[in-house]
């Protein structure tokens, strides 16, 4: 992914001010990201770890395809204080789908680890069939459900 200089520093000003940014992801062919929209008490590491395991594979794999990076947004609010409706958005010029989809708040919440794993690679599968074949060919589709699949 090509940054220029202005967007390098506020980078690097970030990671300064104690956030982890993932500089090996700039200068991979592809990306599998998450980025939670959710409310208190909703923990999404399983989501991030999930998304790491996928990209790992993909970068073993040598995998490339039309896109440099998916990112899929978990919506998992509680009703009365967030409400978002699922959106898929294709950013042409960075190559880039973003994909927002919802998980039921109380139902995340109840669920046990074994369910939660299931949720997120259900979501997963869910955001990847959900992109324009115009955007995302068959073949990428398929191979990122495997990745899914493996994890």
């Amino acid at each position: 992914m090509k940054m220029n200089k202005k967007e390098l520093a506020i980078l690097k000003e970030a990671e300064a001010r104690g956030m982890q940014v993932d500089w090996p992801a700039l200068e991979r062919k592809f990306n599998f990201g998450i980025s939670g929209i959710v409310t208190h008490p909703v923990d999404v590491g399983i989501f991030g770890e999930t998304a790491k395991k996928v990209t790992a594979l993909a970068e073993a794999d040598d995998f490339s395809c039309e896109l440099d990076s998916i990112i899929v947004f978990p919506i998992i609010s509680e009703p009365s204080i967030y409400k978002r409706h699922d959106f898929i958005k294709h950013k042409h010029s960075q190559k880039s789908v973003f994909v927002g989809l919802n998980i039921d708040f109380f139902k995340w919440n109840a669920a046990p680890a074994r369910e939660k794993k299931f949720l997120v690679k259900n979501l997963f599968r869910e955001a990847i069939t959900g992109i324009r074949d115009n955007a995302l060919s068959e073949v990428g589709k398929l191979t990122l459900l495997l990745y899914i699949e493996l994890v």
